[in-house]
């Protein structure tokens, strides 16, 4: 919204788009443009925001095929077994979950996890 658009306005807007299930066409978008005194791009915009919260979209771009349930086996792995390399972990998702990722996806995957380093325990024999 536009930075200058008081609070109260804003609120009202965004009721009167709630209130219409934010299914507005193009020219009812203008009309309460119209009505507000302000951009048909301010108006689509909280649109566009409104309808976001309602599907719970998090973030835009191609949808991760590591999902949390991966992240829960590759922490295990690796608690379990820190010396695993990357390729070996791709395997072990391969096994597991049937899904294929790259050397780099591992990697990118271990830094979300915050895993940057081999952590290898040494035990007294």
């Amino acid at each position: 919204m536009a930075p200058t658009l008081p609070v109260a306005i804003k609120a009202q807007i965004e009721r009167s788009i709630q209130s219409l299930y934010c299914n507005l066409t193009p020219s009812e978008l203008r009309i309460l443009a119209a009505n507000y005194k302000t951009s048909y791009e301010t108006i689509r915009s909280t649109q566009l925001r409104l309808q976001r919260v309602d599907n719970t979209e998090r973030r835009r771009g191609r949808r991760r095929i590591a999902t949390p349930d991966v992240n829960v086996v590759v922490r295990y792995a690796l608690e379990q077994a820190p010396y695993l390399y990357q390729d070996e972990i791709s395997d072990l998702l391969e096994t597991v979950f049937g899904i294929t990722l790259s050397q780099s996806s591992i990697s990118r995957l271990l830094k979300r996890l915050k895993i940057t380093k081999k952590r290898l325990r040494i035990e007294a024999t």
